[in-house]
């Protein structure tokens, strides 16, 4: 799952999954541990469900509660604001996207 995830922020391309039984589709930012020790994505939420909120903005998802994960086609063009690459809540980072637009 890492290494799709990285391919996908590499490519900057949308990643489509299912997670808490809801269907997300999210700009991937940044893969890495956390400090709780556990694989994680730092991604901008475009589209989907979830019980807390079905508005765009940043959420974190834990890479082994991902379930029918697969990489679209669509594309993003920049890291979204606000996004930290230093992001304090990942002990290792795998992959992210540089903070500096192209």
């Amino acid at each position: 799952m890492r290494h799709t995830v990285c391919a996908a922020i590499g490519a900057r391309q949308l990643v489509a999954f299912s997670y808490e039984g809801f269907d997300r589709i999210v700009e991937p930012h940044l893969c890495g541990r956390n400090t709780a020790g556990h694989d994680a994505l730092l991604a901008w939420f475009v589209r989907g469900h979830s019980e807390s909120a079905s508005r765009p903005g940043w959420r974190t998802y834990l890479l082994a509660e991902m379930s029918a994960s697969r990489v679209l086609d669509e594309r993003f063009r920049s890291a979204r604001p606000g996004y930290d690459p230093p992001d304090g809540s990942m002990r290792l980072v795998y992959c992210r996207l540089p903070a500096a637009n192209f």
